[in-house]
């Protein structure tokens, strides 16, 4: 976790490094785990079944996330009839930085497709995809999104620093000054060769509004 962690403000190789020196299967693994953790489950009136692929490089990891009312669970392996149930594609490089890395993210290589097959009414197509839809969101949201209370990230990894007293609080009025300031609007767009000349903090020098200010 650490070697990801520390590898997840850098350049695109540098996860890529990172993810080489773990293992695909390892390093697949610890997204799963944090992807669970976060995701929060969307109302659904049936089970649906969401591929996750994972590329790296030539390789490509590969998980069924389970949503069954209120709980989801990921399994190794593959959807057997893939066209009925949606796929969310990621390159596992801009996972991990959307996970672990410092400030927000952006993720190019996200990819996903639903599935339409054939139903008896136009109702219940829509309805379908409205559960597709929900669920594949589910999954994106929890990749993007940053956990901001320190005290529900405790909780949810199991600590007894939740808030009760002030150590939550205290923490995070430490941490908070030491974020990177986040990089300017076109700096974030830019390409992976343009940001290895720079850095976040530095931003593209155009004195543009950062992600914070807009």
């Amino acid at each position: 976790m650490g070697t990801l962690i520390l590898a997840a403000g850098g350049r695109d190789e540098q996860i890529v490094e990172a993810i080489d020196e773990i293992g695909l299967a390892a390093t697949a693994e610890v997204v799963h785990a944090e992807i669970l953790l976060r995701l929060t489950p969307p109302q659904l009136d049936r089970l649906v079944r969401v591929q996750l692929e994972l590329r790296h490089g030539t390789e490509r990891s590969d998980a069924i996330l389970v949503f069954d009312g209120e709980s989801v669970t990921a399994e190794p392996g593959r959807i057997e009839d893939e066209a009925q149930q949606p796929t969310v594609r990621y390159d596992l490089y801009d996972v991990v930085r959307s996970l672990f890395g410092p400030g927000e993210s952006n993720t190019p290589s996200r990819n996903v497709v639903l599935s339409m097959p054939k139903m008896h009414s136009w109702a219940e197509g829509a309805d379908w995809a409205l559960m597709q839809a929900r669920s594949t969101s589910a999954v994106i949201a929890a990749i993007a999104d940053r956990p901001t209370d320190l005290g529900a990230l405790s909780l949810a990894n199991g600590s007894d620093k939740w808030g009760g007293c002030t150590t939550t609080p205290r923490t995070t009025s430490v941490i908070s000054p030491l974020s990177p300031t986040p990089p300017c609007a076109c700096w974030r767009s830019a390409s992976a060769a343009t940001r290895s000349r720079t850095s976040a903090a530095a931003g593209c020098g155009c004195g543009g509004v950062t992600s914070a200010e807009a």
